[in-house]
This record gives C-alpha cells, structure tokens and sequence, in this order.
C-alpha cells in the first residue's frame, strides 16, 4: 500500500509542478522549492511536529 500512495504523491508533486512551470510561468527552481516547503509543512502537520521513531519494528529485526 505504501510503494503505490508514494508513487501516486510524486505523481501530484510533479503535475503541480509541472503546471506551475509551464501555464503559469514561474522558474522551475522557484516552484521546486515552493513545492518542497509546502510538503514539509504537511508532514509537520500530519506527524505532529515528531520525528519517526529511530528503533526498528521487531518485525524489522
């Protein structure tokens, strides 16, 4: 489940900017890092401001 919601969140990151490049003109440098900043900005959200755990799983080990 996690490869294809990966997959499909590059896919949503690409066409924004990909429209923020070509329709409305604005440097790709600029969208990228105006994309990057709002993608960290909801993983802050959704995480909580916490970082992930740094133990592996025992299914891990």
């Amino acid at each position: 489940m996690a490869i294809p919601f990966g997959i499909l969140c590059g896919v949503a990151i690409g066409l924004v900017n990909g429209f923020g490049v070509a329709y409305l003109r604005i440097p790709s440098m600029i969208v990228t890092l105006a994309t990057n900043a709002v993608a960290q900005g909801l993983m802050v959200v959704y995480t909580g401001g916490f970082s992930p755990q740094d133990s592996a799983s025992p299914a891990m080990r």
